[in-house]
């Protein structure tokens, strides 16, 4: 019985973290980390990073963005691939802009950063294809949520987790997306 308290607890805390970032990233975002060591960290952003990479995955499949003479299988293996590259690629941003300007921090904290700030936009993915059948309007103000939390959410996670100044911070984020996104995007192309 003692199990099954703690499994609701945790999954009762996940359910609250997860809608947390989804609504509030830059307040969620250090309240989540803090209470957090570095395995759990690790962790946490790998289990947002896959969240959000089979949003994109399976959302990207429905969508069609592979092209529909590609086999099922590759298809989503290939959209797979491209969510990866993109949070690896983001990983190792995060922690290149932070040896650059000498803040302290670790993997887990970059890990934990990029499955946050993934998280938005593998949401967005999903549910793009029942917007679009239901409401297309709706699509773009989703699409604005989406981008905007995902900036937010890097922004808050550069300034707040890893202590980069306001300017650097500001700086630093859309460009730290771009390379990410385009790495993502590269990948898919080539094995499309």
């Amino acid at each position: 019985h003692k199990t099954n308290v703690k499994r609701w607890s945790l999954l009762g805390r996940l359910n609250r973290g997860l809608f947390g970032l989804l609504g509030n990233p830059a307040g969620e975002l250090p309240a989540l980390y803090s209470h957090l060591n570095q395995l759990q960290a690790m962790r946490a952003g790998c289990l947002l990073a896959t969240l959000a990479l089979g949003g994109f995955t399976l959302g990207g499949y429905v969508l069609q963005i592979a092209p529909a003479e590609i086999p099922t299988n590759i298809a989503l293996g290939s959209l797979w691939l491209s969510g990866c590259a993109t949070f690896l690629s983001l990983i190792l941003m995060l922690a290149i802009s932070r040896l650059l300007l000498r803040r302290r921090g670790s993997w887990a904290s970059d890990t934990f950063i990029a499955g946050a700030t993934l998280l938005p936009l593998g949401v967005f993915v999903l549910v793009t294809p029942v917007a679009l059948a239901v409401l297309p309007w709706l699509w773009f103000l989703l699409l604005t949520k989406a981008v905007h939390h995902t900036f937010i959410t890097l922004y808050s996670g550069c300034h707040t987790v890893q202590h980069y100044s306001i300017v650097a911070a500001t700086l630093l984020t859309p460009s730290i997306l771009f390379v990410c996104l385009s790495t993502g995007y590269i990948v898919l192309q080539f094995f499309i």
